[in-house]
């Protein structure tokens, strides 16, 4: 237990300094530590002394020095409009110069995340917020640029970059679906991908890959056989982006994964004919694709499962001397091996058919029953 304990303190170390470090931009401007250059706010009688050294900064090239003393003017009291024009105009001047100045290889993307939660013009706080998510792209920090990109949508949810940030986020989440590399050991990427993709699909379905988000969704789930959560994906996928050029391939991975996730043919008949309509609705649909082959072998499989649930089902029938119920699942399992086009099962099927006692007279008769199931599963309204 000790020997853990030890291996993990420099992690912790690690953590504390960091978040110790992102703490400094808010402490107050005379404390050791501290990154601001101004108080929080000023009163009306130093705003001369304010707007001075904010000029001559920004004339010096300190632009962050500048942009904090204005922004410490910002909750100023009694002052005229002329002061609080100038200030407005000396505030965003110094902003721009701000984000120009951390927006460069190398430059700083958490100063340039935190321009854009100061009490800036939205135009200028989202640009801010933008280019840090990029530049967060750049350094392989994905989550830290997704969560830049949320908090923009939460200040500003109608902001003019929606466009380009949901397609920044699409490729976040794309970037990270195949990284198993966790942080520390605490974690692994592709959590954080999941994470930033179904907050795309949801806030930015306007994004230019979200067809991509959705399918890579779909495998994330399959992969952790969450089967549900993959099916819902892909559907959402054939739904809402008809034209995908993926479409073809999950409209047929829904059939496919409820397959896969089926533990035993007697107790997930539903899903079996459910499965069934979707294979048959998709060989009408995408009659000259590639996946054509794919999609019948995966048909006959289906059918063969229904058939081996037919007889199961019927033998039990006729163990507990039923044999309306016996007769008529030996029914479906004649049609379903002949779908197949397995011969010699239909041969078994018939054969036990023909050596099961008639049904009682008088209700409607298995047969006909079968027959009027057929038609309705032909003409697409399928059954049970």
């Amino acid at each position: 237990m000790q020997p853990r304990l030890l291996d993990f303190l420099p992690r912790l170390a690690c953590l504390l300094a960091l978040g110790f470090i992102a703490s400094c931009s808010s402490l107050p401007h005379w404390m050791p530590g501290s990154t601001r250059y101004a108080p929080a706010t000023i009163k009306a009688d130093d705003y001369d002394k304010a707007m001075r050294i904010a000029r001559e900064a920004q004339a010096a090239g300190e632009h962050a020095k500048a942009l904090d003393w204005m922004l410490a003017t910002r909750e100023t009291e009694g002052l005229s409009p002329e002061q609080r024009e100038a200030s407005r105009v000396l505030l965003e001047e110094a902003a721009k110069s701000r984000v120009l100045e951390l927006d460069r290889p190398g430059g700083d993307a958490d100063a340039l995340a935190e321009v854009s939660t100061y009490d800036l013009p939205r135009q200028i706080a989202v640009d801010a917020g933008l280019r840090a998510a990029r530049r967060f792209v750049e350094e392989g920090e994905h989550h830290d640029g997704y969560l830049v990109l949320k908090r923009l949508d939460t200040r500003f949810p109608m902001h003019h970059e929606r466009q380009a940030a949901g397609d920044l986020m699409i490729e976040m989440g794309l970037a990270l679906k195949d990284d198993d590399d966790g942080f520390f050991g605490l974690f692994e990427t592709v959590d954080e991908a999941q994470e930033i993709l179904e907050y795309a699909i949801l806030n930015a379905p306007w994004a230019r890959r979200c067809d991509d988000g959705y399918a890579a969704l779909c495998a994330l789930y399959a992969k952790q056989r969450r089967f549900d959560l993959a099916i819902e994906r892909a559907g959402q996928l054939v739904l809402n982006h008809p034209d995908s050029s993926v479409r073809p391939r999950h409209q047929l991975l829904i059939p496919q994964l409820r397959l896969e996730s089926l533990l035993s043919p007697e107790y997930d008949r539903q899903a079996l004919v459910q499965a069934r309509i979707e294979l048959i609705d998709w060989l009408q649909t995408f009659p000259n694709d590639g996946l054509v082959a794919e999609a019948r072998k995966d048909l006959v499989d289906c059918n063969m499962r229904l058939y081996e649930s037919d007889m199961l089902i019927s033998r039990f029938y006729a163990k507990v001397a039923s044999p309306w119920g016996a007769r008529f699942h030996a029914l479906r399992a004649i049609d379903e091996a002949r779908d197949a086009g397995d011969a010699e099962r239909e041969a078994q099927a018939r054969e036990w058919l023909a050596g099961l006692p008639p049904a009682p007279e008088g209700a409607r008769t298995p047969e006909e029953v079968r027959a009027a199931e057929a038609a309705a599963i032909g003409a697409g309204a399928g059954a049970p």
